[in-house]
C-alpha cells in the first residue's frame, strides 16, 4: 500500500498527506516552499496547514523571521489512532443501547465501492460466527483478491470461526481450492450451478449478495428468519456438492 494511501485511511485528505511527507523528508518547509513542491496554491495550502495544525498532525515554529512547518512523528500518528480507539471503545456500551432501540425486524443495507465492501469483512470479524458463501470466482475473483483486508484469515483463525464456500466454476487459485483444517476453511464444488453469476454470502444472523460493474456493491440484510431459510438452502446445496 502507498504512503499516501495509509495516510488517508488514517483520515487525513488527499493534498494533507502530500504535504506531510513532503515535511516528514524535509524536516521543515515554509507555506512557500510547500506551495511550490506541491503545485498547491499558496493560500490553499495555508488552510490546509491550519486544519493539520488544528489536528495536532504537524508543528510550527518560527525560523529567520519566518514561519515553518514540521510533521509529528508518525509514532505520534499511530498513539493518535490508539487513543481515539480507547475514547470509542468507552463509548461502545451507549452506542449498543442506542442501536438496541432503533433495531427493527428487517434491516436493508447498501455498501457502495472497496471501502464499504471491505467493512463487511470487518464485521463479520466483529460477529465472529461461521461464515459461509456460494462465489462464481470467474467473476468475482479479482473482487475477492482486493476486498480481503490485511490479516483477515490469520484474524477469523484465531477468532476461532470456520469458513465455508462452494465455488461454481474451477478457477479457484491453487492457495484457495481446497478445504485446510488448519486455516479453518472448508471448500467445496457444484459445477451444476455455472449459471450461477453473482456470490452470496451469510454469517451469524446477517446474509447479503455483492455485484460488480463500475464500481462493486452490496447489499447486506439483517434477520434471523431470511438467514435461517438461506442457511436451509445452502446446507441441500452442500449436502450435494463435491468435497475439494
Amino acid at each position: 500500500m502507498e504512503l499516501t494511501e495509509v495516510l488517508t485511511e488514517f483520515g487525513l485528505t488527499s493534498k494533507e498527506s502530500e504535504i506531510y511527507l513532503i515535511l516528514l523528508k524535509s524536516g521543515h518547509c515554509t507555506a512557500a516552499e510547500l506551495s511550490k513542491k506541491t503545485n498547491i496554491l499558496r493560500q490553499t495550502v495555508y488552510d490546509v496547514l491550519d486544519k493539520m495544525l488544528s489536528r495536532g498532525i504537524i508543528g510550527e515554529s518560527i525560523s529567520n523571521n519566518t514561519k515553518v512547518f514540521t510533521a509529528v512523528n508518525p509514532k505520534v500518528l499511530l498513539q493518535m489512532i490508539e487513543n481515539k480507539k480507547k475514547i470509542f471503545a468507552a463509548a461502545l456500551p451507549e452506542f449498543a443501547e442506542i442501536a438496541l432501540g432503533s433495531k427493527t425486524e428487517l434491516n436493508v443495507k447498501t455498501f457502495i465501492g472497496m471501502k464499504g465492501l471491505k467493512s463487511i469483512w470487518d464485521d463479520m470479524l466483529v460477529v465472529g460466527k461461521d461464515t459461509f458463501f456460494i462465489i462464481d470466482y470467474d467473476v468475482f475473483g479479482q473482487l475477492f483478491k482486493e476486498l480481503f483486508i490485511q490479516n483477515f484469515i490469520a484474524k477469523r483463525v484465531e477468532k476461532g470461526f470456520w469458513h465455508n464456500v462452494i465455488f461454481t466454476s474451477k478457477s479457484t487459485p491453487k492457495i484457495y481450492d481446497k478445504s485446510e483444517p488448519e486455516r479453518m476453511r472448508n471448500v467445496r464444488y457444484l459445477f451444476k450451478l455455472k449459471e450461477f453469476k453473482s456470490t452470496i454470502f451469510f454469517y451469524g444472523d446477517k446474509m447479503g449478495f455483492f455485484t460488480t460493474g463500475e464500481q462493486p456493491a452490496a447489499i447486506l440484510i439483517e434477520n434471523k428468519e431470511v438467514v435461517a431459510s438461506v442457511r436451509s438452502v445452502y446446507k441441500v446445496l452442500w449436502d450435494v456438492s463435491t468435497p475439494a
